[in-house]
Protein backbone atom coordinates (compact mmCIF):
# COMPACT_ATOMS: atom_id res chain seq x y z
CA UNK A 1 0.00 0.00 0.00
CA UNK A 2 1.30 3.38 -0.99
CA UNK A 3 2.46 5.48 2.29
CA UNK A 4 -0.26 8.24 1.67
CA UNK A 5 -2.91 5.45 1.44
CA UNK A 6 -1.96 4.80 5.03
CA UNK A 7 -1.80 7.85 6.33
CA UNK A 8 -5.51 7.86 5.42
CA UNK A 9 -6.75 5.01 6.33
CA UNK A 10 -5.37 5.77 9.70
CA UNK A 11 -6.98 9.16 9.90
CA UNK A 12 -10.41 7.73 8.74
CA UNK A 13 -9.72 4.82 11.70
CA UNK A 14 -8.95 7.76 13.82
CA UNK A 15 -12.10 9.53 13.14
CA UNK A 16 -14.37 6.64 13.73
CA UNK A 17 -13.16 6.50 17.38
CA UNK A 18 -13.33 9.82 18.43
CA UNK A 19 -14.30 12.69 15.79
CA UNK A 20 -14.10 15.34 18.60
CA UNK A 21 -10.50 14.22 19.27
CA UNK A 22 -9.71 14.66 15.64
CA UNK A 23 -11.50 17.91 15.32
CA UNK A 24 -9.43 19.29 18.56
CA UNK A 25 -5.58 17.99 17.61
CA UNK A 26 -6.81 18.93 13.70
CA UNK A 27 -3.86 21.39 13.27
CA UNK A 28 -1.39 18.57 14.86
CA UNK A 29 -2.38 16.09 12.13
CA UNK A 30 -2.93 18.37 9.53
CA UNK A 31 1.20 19.20 10.47
CA UNK A 32 1.89 16.17 10.48
CA UNK A 33 0.99 14.95 7.10
CA UNK A 34 2.64 18.01 5.91
CA UNK A 35 5.80 16.82 6.87
CA UNK A 36 5.14 13.40 6.10
CA UNK A 37 4.93 14.65 2.02
CA UNK A 38 7.54 17.23 2.66
CA UNK A 39 9.82 14.15 3.14
CA UNK A 40 13.09 14.50 0.97
CA UNK A 41 13.43 10.51 1.76
CA UNK A 42 9.68 10.05 0.26
CA UNK A 43 10.33 12.59 -2.82
CA UNK A 44 13.68 10.24 -4.09
CA UNK A 45 11.31 7.58 -3.54
CA UNK A 46 8.57 7.97 -5.79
Amino acid sequence: MLPGLVVLNMLMRAITVDAQAVQRHWATILECVKVFYQCPVLNCAS
